[in-house]
């Protein structure tokens, strides 16, 4: 009942809630998908030993940020701390998507 009656009122004011961002399985999904951006441009990235190091570190981090993500302590944290952690994942996945479309091909046939 309470929850109809907010939505409610945000709809009259104009205000759509931004709670579906910041709900902990949101999180814990936009970390999984930034490790397996990592995962892809470690595996298009060459042979560079401080670019494969870096990527392996997001992966650990992104595994255990999903990991505790899914825990029940994650929900005490403020909205405005999600909000800085989403903004954050968002901006590393951007930041992987770009390295990932501007890959070197690992070979120079075409296939």
């Amino acid at each position: 009942m309470l929850h109809r009656l907010r939505a409610l009122l945000a709809r009259l004011t104009g205000r759509a809630p931004d709670r579906d961002g910041l709900r902990p399985e949101a999180i814990s999904a936009l970390a999984r998908e930034v490790g397996d951006l990592a995962r892809a441009a470690g595996a298009l990235g060459g042979e560079k030993d401080k670019l494969h190091a870096r990527l392996r570190r997001i992966q650990a981090e992104m595994d255990q940020l999903a990991d505790l993500a899914d825990k029940k302590r994650f929900r005490k944290l403020s909205k405005e701390k999600r909000r800085q952690l989403r903004d954050s994942l968002h901006r590393s996945r951007e930041q992987l998507l770009e390295k990932v479309g501007s890959a070197e091909a690992p070979t120079s046939r075409l296939q």
